[in-house]
């Protein structure tokens, strides 16, 4: 048996606050979801709740599955945090995706008509939309907003709202002077950015359809393994304790496991073989 997050409330099955249609779909660690204040690693699977917190670490990656036909890709460090309105916070009423820090990329173009309305709020700007696809970034010298296809609604303030319906189409905000309200985007700059938040094969992708497994520690010292467990959930990997062998000879193992393919686990393997006292071996 192995022990996850199920115990601890961020389980991949549903729960009353959850909304049925939001669910984290692949990952690169390290990535967390903070929910009640309660930090954990994020799993594949995981069912979302309004007010919980998305983080990726160095080179991480999250994409979300939300409700019918929306997905989205945070980049790496990043900080986002989910919002549901409407009656038992269900994903089918407006949704709010608010990043603090990082990138993201957000496609929905094959909404129906009666779809709610999605928004990311940045800190200074807010873009609304039914059916788009459109890049936000948060950094420290401003945000920008850039339109790939569809229409979206930008508010900045006190400042009239600006509808953008032209493919390539950035609306800037830095953070020492006023908005830049609509400006052509360059097309090779946007496709870097958008391409950068998405996992790209080999890289240490994990989803729901992985079958490779890295075996991280394998040692009867329960102490020891149980310390390397917890370092590594802390630091956003998902890492599961196994016990096993016989009710006299016990044996205590760590893995992770759904790595997309025998590169995506090695990736990891050998970013973990540094870490003193671990012995990575990718299996199936």
């Amino acid at each position: 048996m192995a022990y996850t997050l199920a115990a601890l409330g961020l389980a991949a099955g549903a729960s009353a606050a959850s909304a049925d249609g939001l669910v984290i779909e692949a990952l690169r660690m390290p990535a967390w979801v903070a929910r009640n204040g309660v930090r954990l690693p994020a799993v594949v699977g995981t069912r979302l709740q309004s007010g919980d917190q998305l983080i990726t670490g160095a080179d991480a990656r999250l994409t979300l599955r939300i409700g019918e036909g929306a997905l989205l890709a945070l980049g790496q460090d990043a900080v986002a945090e989910l919002s549901f309105f409407g009656e038992g916070d269900q994903v089918d009423s407006a949704t709010q995706v608010s990043v603090f820090t990082g990138s993201l990329h957000l496609t929905r173009l094959d909404a129906p008509a009666n779809a709610a309305e999605l928004s990311v709020r940045l800190a200074s700007v807010v873009a609304r939309l039914r059916a788009a696809d459109l890049w936000v970034s948060s950094v420290p010298e401003g945000e920008i907003v850039c339109l790939i296809d569809g229409a979206i609604e930008v508010d900045h303030g006190k400042d009239a709202t600006v509808r953008i319906d032209s493919p390539f189409a950035c609306y800037q905000a830095p953070r020492a002077a006023a908005p830049v309200a609509v400006v052509q985007g360059d097309l090779g700059q946007i496709v870097r950015y958008t391409a950068q938040d998405y996992l790209k094969p080999g890289s240490g992708q994990v989803s729901a359809q992985g079958k490779w497994r890295v075996r991280l520690l394998v040692s009867q010292d329960q102490l020891s393994v149980l310390n390397a467990y917890a370092a590594l959930r802390q630091q956003g990997y998902a890492a599961e304790f196994r016990p096993g062998g016989s009710s006299t000879h016990r044996v205590y193992e760590i893995t992770l496991s759904g790595f997309v393919t025998e590169a995506d686990a090695q990736t990891v393997a050998d970013r973990l073989a540094a870490i003193r006292g671990l012995e990575p071996v990718v299996t199936n």
